[in-house]
């Protein structure tokens, strides 16, 4: 989902996402931080589930590979929780 000039494409600078549009970057200016808070909670909300996940797994590659790191896959923990009733 483009933001136009309304906001920066997020998924033109998550690596190989949308590589067609990495050079689309759009700056704003912002009055006060309130301002700026609300339209990023906006942007982002704007952006579907899947493809929030799918730009946090693309940074996880790239720090991977900028850092030397070998890469790794998120580590998965299931635990039982036994509650007492109340």
């Amino acid at each position: 989902m483009a933001m136009g000039a309304e906001g920066i494409d997020a998924r033109s600078c998550c690596g190989d996402i949308m590589t067609a549009q990495m050079r689309n970057i759009v700056v704003r200016r912002f009055s006060s931080f309130e301002e700026e808070q609300k339209a990023d909670r906006e942007y982002w909300a704007a952006i579907p589930p899947d493809d929030r996940v799918a730009m946090v797994e693309q940074l996880r590659r790239d720090w991977a590979a900028f850092s030397g790191q070998p890469e790794e896959r998120l580590r998965r923990t299931v635990r039982v929780l036994v509650r007492k009733e109340r």
